[in-house]
């Protein structure tokens, strides 16, 4: 342990950890659930249905992301293991 933490760094972490949930918590309440609402009535779903769905993609949205960063442009080598790369042609 160094001097911040034995001088009480742990609250001071514990605090800005306590102030960005709030901060989380209150931007969710604001505008988040907000936004839910308007979506789900302009879809004519019911409170259930709405809640289930946002659930459901607000879970894979990370997996949904890494799929979409493993993707890469036709022709590209990147991302490709060594062994399935495309090697030249030798000269004839």
């Amino acid at each position: 342990m160094n001097d911040f933490d034995m001088n009480g760094g742990l609250a001071v972490h514990l605090l800005g950890i306590l102030y960005v949930f709030l901060g989380i918590a209150i931007i969710c309440d604001d505008y988040f659930v907000e936004a839910l609402e308007r979506i789900s009535s302009a879809l004519k779903l019911s409170d259930d249905v709405a809640g289930a769905t946002f659930m459901a993609a607000g879970s894979s949205a990370p997996e949904l992301a890494t799929v979409r960063a493993r993707r890469r442009p036709r022709g590209s080598r990147a991302g490709r293991p060594a062994s399935t790369q495309c090697r030249p042609r030798e000269a004839r």
